[in-house]
């Protein structure tokens, strides 16, 4: 900022997960660990498994009754973790909507970026990691000691915004314009400049992104980069 205030060139690099955002993975675990004494509880497992074995005596009353029982157990414990992982889901999803909501009261703003994290794979993973322990069950009794025991003994990296991320998927959309970095206001010593906007150049890179003022040259980084910078004498924007 220092640089921007007094026209100094400036060069800053933006390194993969460096800059994110990242919901906490101990307040996912304690909001869906609780579901299992409400919602989740052994009352609604035993419901489940109850339920299948209804149908599938119903379906075939011949049928060999220990079969019956080891089918019911199975088909109970896939249903109740169908819930699981739509209770999962909903638990997940709201906690990325209180901590964007708690960033736009912090920082005064209207919109954001759209987040990278994807939900539904983060509560599938899961999901499949219960159906395993599942298929190896014989009773739903110690069941949900199990599930809860696997979960709290989880870490999840739930990063919602990552800056790396967010300016790669935004450099793919730029192809004939010039790059500006918008400021509402840049202050310095006792003078201010409302507005204030500030000409870039910006390397493209896998793992490391760098943002330059418009008149230096950086240094190659690597391969697989794009350099995007605007021709002021031609009025055009070039791809280098």
């Amino acid at each position: 900022m220092d640089s921007i205030v007094l026209g100094a060139p400036f060069r800053f690099e933006i390194q993969k997960s460096q800059y994110i955002v990242k919901l906490d993975s101990d307040e996912f675990k304690k909001v869906i660990l609780s579901r299992f004494e409400t919602e989740l509880d052994s009352a609604f497992l035993e419901l489940c498994v109850e339920q299948c074995r209804v149908q599938l005596r119903d379906a075939d009353p011949d049928k060999d009754p220990a079969e019956v029982e080891g089918r019911a157990i199975a088909e109970g414990l896939r249903e109740y973790n169908l819930v699981f992982r739509k209770k999962a889901l909903e638990s997940l999803t709201g906690l990325q909507d209180q901590k964007i909501k708690a960033l736009q009261s912090e920082y005064a703003i209207m919109h954001v970026p759209v987040s990278s994290f994807n939900p539904q794979r983060e509560v599938q993973r899961l999901f499949d990691e219960l159906q395993k322990m599942a298929s190896a069950s014989l009773a739903s009794a110690d069941y949900i000691k199990e599930a809860t025991t696997f979960i709290d003994n989880q870490t999840f990296d739930l990063v919602i915004f990552d800056l790396h991320a967010l300016l790669r998927r935004y450099l793919q959309l730029v192809t004939s314009q010039s790059l500006y970095i918008f400021f509402h206001e840049i202050a310095g010593d006792t003078r201010k400049y409302p507005l204030f906007t500030v000409e870039v150049n910006i390397q493209d890179g896998t793992k490391i992104i760098v943002v330059e003022s418009a008149r230096t040259k950086s240094p190659d980084i690597g391969t697989n980069q794009t350099c995007h910078q605007y021709d002021a004498g031609r009025h055009r924007y070039r791809t280098t």
